[in-house]
């Protein structure tokens, strides 16, 4: 009975233990999960996929696409962010994606100028090259942009959506995405801001 009672003993105490210890873990109230991304350059013709709520599912893909307008005879060089049915920017209703500065809210709810964007492809930036005269010439409003950032937004397997951003610079001069840190919210719906944690 002894050997019984000590080991109901022991096993409670390890029990306790092991709760304590794994609540330790436990992320604070309102916390982000930061993700280094250690200055990732996205240079021509690469992909860079980003598994934001690291499930092993895709969350962005940045890339370079290259091809040609005839309607502009021009060679085009698109620098963009991609999205999923699961994943969203935000954006407003035009060709370019705007860079925010740190300090933005990030809201689940969206005014007419900003919409929740999935099954995406906004670009950062375009580079065209005309056919006739050779000169390029650069649109967007990313150019040379340093540590700006791009609200997210996951809907995951929870049937809840979490917020967050994406730390990226441009430099139009090298033709390379860099790409920072990010960071998505621990608790559902929560607003957040940018390169806060």
């Amino acid at each position: 009975m002894k050997y019984f009672c000590l080991t109901g003993i022991i096993a409670a105490f390890v029990l306790l233990a092991g709760c304590k210890k794994g609540s330790e873990h436990l992320p604070e109230e309102g916390a982000m999960k930061l993700i280094e991304l250690n200055d990732t350059q996205v240079l021509p013709g690469d992909f860079f996929y980003l598994d934001l709520d690291s499930n092993g599912v895709r969350d962005f893909v940045f890339r370079q696409s290259e091809y040609f307008s005839v309607v502009e005879q021009a060679m085009k060089l698109d620098f963009s962010i991609n999205s999923y049915r699961h994943s969203f920017v935000l954006s407003p209703p035009t060709d370019y994606l705007p860079p925010l500065a740190a300090g933005v809210r990030v809201k689940n709810k969206t005014g007419e100028d900003l919409v929740w964007c999935n099954l995406s492809q906004l670009n950062l930036v375009t580079k065209s090259t005309f056919a006739e005269t050779g000169l390029s010439t650069w649109a967007g409003s990313w150019i040379n942009k340093t540590h700006q950032y791009i609200p997210v937004k996951i809907y995951s397997t929870d049937n809840k959506t979490y917020l967050g951003w994406i730390e990226a610079s441009m430099d139009i001069n090298a033709e390379i995405i860099t790409l920072h840190r990010a960071a998505l919210s621990t608790v559902a719906e929560k607003e957040v801001k940018t390169g806060e944690l």
